[in-house]
C-alpha cells in the first residue's frame, strides 16, 4: 500500500508541474502578445506626433518666412521629405535634400489640383525643378538654390523667389506608398 501510495504522490507530483508548466508558457505568450501590442501602438503614435509637424501645414495659409525656414528646416542628410514651392510667375521648385522624394514624385498623392498660376499639369518631374544637395552647381533656370542652405533669397526678379514679407502660401503634405509624408507643397495664392 505503501508504494502504491508513493505512485499516486507522484502522479499527482507530475500532473501538477505539468499544469504549472503550461500556465507560465500561457501567460509567457499572453505577456508577449501584449508586449508586441504596446510597441506597436507606440511606435504609431510616434508616427503620427512626428506627422504632426508635418501636417499642420496642410490646408493651412503660412507666410513667405515660414516657407523659408521650412525649407532650411528639411534641407539636411537623412530627411526624407522635400518641400515643393509654386510661384506666382509659373516656377515650381522642390527643395529635395537627396533627390529621393523628386525620383518618386509620380506614386505621390494628394497634389493640389493647380499651381499658383492655375496650371493644371504643373506635377510632373519635368514641370518641377529639382534641387537637391549633390548638385555643384544651380539646376538649370533655378535661380533661388543654394546648395548650404537648399534656398537663397536672390533678387525679388528671380523665378521662384518667395517674396517673405508679402508671399501667402497654403500648404498640402503629399504621401507614399507607405503612407509617409515625402514632400510638404506651398503654392502662393
Amino acid at each position: 500500500m505503501e508504494s502504491g501510495l508513493k505512485m499516486i504522490l507522484l502522479a499527482v507530483g507530475v500532473i501538477i508541474t505539468a499544469v504549472l508548466i503550461a500556465t507560465v508558457v500561457l501567460i509567457q505568450n499572453q505577456g508577449t502578445g501584449i508586449m508586441n501590442q504596446g510597441k506597436s501602438m507606440l511606435s504609431s503614435s510616434l508616427e503620427s506626433y512626428t506627422d504632426a509637424e508635418k501636417t499642420q501645414y496642410d490646408g493651412s495659409l503660412v507666410t513667405g518666412t515660414q516657407v523659408i525656414q521650412q525649407i532650411e528646416q528639411y534641407w539636411n542628410a537623412g530627411n526624407t521629405t522635400a518641400i515643393l514651392v509654386c510661384t506666382k510667375d509659373g516656377t515650381s521648385v522642390m527643395y529635395d535634400f537627396d533627390g529621393n522624394s523628386h525620383d518618386i514624385l509620380d506614386t505621390l498623392t494628394n497634389f493640389p489640383a493647380t499651381d499658383a498660376t492655375k496650371n493644371k499639369n504643373y506635377c510632373t518631374k519635368s514641370n518641377i525643378k529639382k534641387c537637391y544637395f549633390n548638385e555643384d552647381t544651380a539646376p538649370t533656370g533655378v535661380e533661388t538654390y543654394d546648395k548650404v542652405r537648399g534656398y537663397n533669397g536672390a533678387a525679388a526678379t528671380a523665378k521662384g523667389y518667395i517674396n517673405e514679407t508679402t508671399g501667402s502660401f497654403l500648404g498640402s503634405c503629399q504621401k507614399d506608398s507607405n503612407d509617409a509624408i515625402r514632400c510638404i507643397t506651398f503654392v502662393q495664392q
